[in-house]
């Protein structure tokens, strides 16, 4: 949710502080919707990028930035995707809920139990690494941001680390061969994900990443998991935090 501080006269973005055992931090900018309309759209890209500038300069993380392939249909997501293919050179893979049961091909009974007018389930979860520098994983993050399709990851181990990590982790439940020979796997969680699950199980689906940003859909909004401390970052931001009726933080945007 985007507001005004009167005071400031300057926009606010609300950012909901989910419940998680530390170290684990998790916080939720709530949006009307994806395409986020204006003026939240704008309020929320510029946060969410001081934001992972402040946590990956703060902690010394680098960031992999990656395109959900289910939300490129939104808001001509997928003609943008292509208009910058040569300076993003996007990387197709496949994203994993490692809380749920594995990717597989649609069978017999999907149809037969499938009530009038309902679609399938989801076959699949493709996503796409931006593969060029950090320069144009930024810029890829900002144009299609606001359209449910962006996830970025922070670590401080290797990119390449991160990815052994996730296949290691991804991989070994998947028996379709044709969802087994994508080059890299990336851990999908939403909330709900990381409610359910204690400390140690989000190390371990996050592959060591320090930092998880993904825009949720089954959220309807902006997931936040952290397990570097949020709170001196959100106060040199200029946030506030109100802690009734519920915790959260106010942030001038």
């Amino acid at each position: 949710m985007v507001s005004r501080d009167v005071q400031a006269e300057r926009p606010t973005a609300g950012l909901r502080v989910l419940p998680l055992d530390p170290p684990w931090e998790s916080l939720l900018a709530p949006v009307s919707g994806f395409p986020v309309p204006e003026p939240q759209l704008s309020a929320l890209r510029n946060f969410v990028g001081l934001l992972g500038g402040a946590i990956a300069a703060s902690a010394k993380l680098s960031a992999e930035v990656f395109i959900q392939f289910t939300q490129l249909h939104v808001d001509d997501g997928g003609s943008q995707l292509s208009d910058h293919a040569k300076e993003w050179m996007p990387q197709l893979g496949l994203g994993v809920w490692p809380d749920r049961q594995p990717p597989t091909l649609w069978n017999r009974e999907d149809f037969e139990l499938l009530p009038v007018g309902a679609r399938p389930r989801q076959l699949s979860y493709q996503v796409f690494r931006i593969g060029a520098s950090q320069p144009a994983r930024t810029e890829a993050r900002n144009v299609m941001f606001g359209r449910g399709t962006i996830v970025e990851v922070m670590m401080k181990d290797s990119s390449d680390k991160f990815f052994i990590k996730s296949k290691e982790l991804l991989l070994p439940p998947i028996k379709e061969k044709s969802f087994r020979s994508f080059p890299f796997y990336l851990p999908l969680l939403d909330s709900k994900s990381a409610k359910n699950a204690g400390p140690s199980q989000l190390d371990s689906w996050l592959c060591g990443a320090s930092t998880y940003i993904r825009e949720s859909v089954e959220d309807s909004g902006i997931l936040i998991l952290s397990r570097e401390p949020l709170a001196p970052i959100l106060d040199k931001l200029g946030a506030r935090f109100v802690q009734q009726p519920e915790p959260y933080w106010r942030v001038p945007v």
